[in-house]
């Protein structure tokens, strides 16, 4: 789900698809998303090495970190780049309630 912003990117940069054909015909916003992660997330590395203490863990990926994020989108030219239009979401929790998509993740968010 919110990695399919980066996967199509990475698709659009490195490899042959479609969207090179909308590409060369003039098409705008190829890639949308909303709520990708391009820019990675502190929940990305941190929440995994939570996990492997409490042996809940499902693995790490490095890419989805702030810090691997960082180091995949330096290779990532402005061309391509430019080809993307997203949006972003954020949690609106109130006090006394809350709304993201887990308890656990609140804490982490907010």
């Amino acid at each position: 789900h919110s990695q399919g912003g980066p996967a199509s990117l990475h698709l659009y940069t490195y490899y042959f698809s479609c969207l090179d054909s909308s590409a060369a015909g003039g098409g705008s916003r190829m890639i949308q998303s909303i709520g990708s992660p391009y820019q990675g997330s502190p929940l990305g590395g941190f929440l995994a090495e939570l996990g492997q203490i409490f042996d809940a863990s499902c693995g790490y990926n490095h890419d989805l970190t702030t810090t691997g994020a960082g180091n995949w989108l330096n290779y990532i030219p402005n061309s391509s780049k430019n080809q993307v239009h997203f949006k972003t979401t954020s949690v609106k929790d109130k006090w006394w309630s809350w709304d993201a998509c887990s308890y656990v993740t609140d804490f982490f968010i907010v």
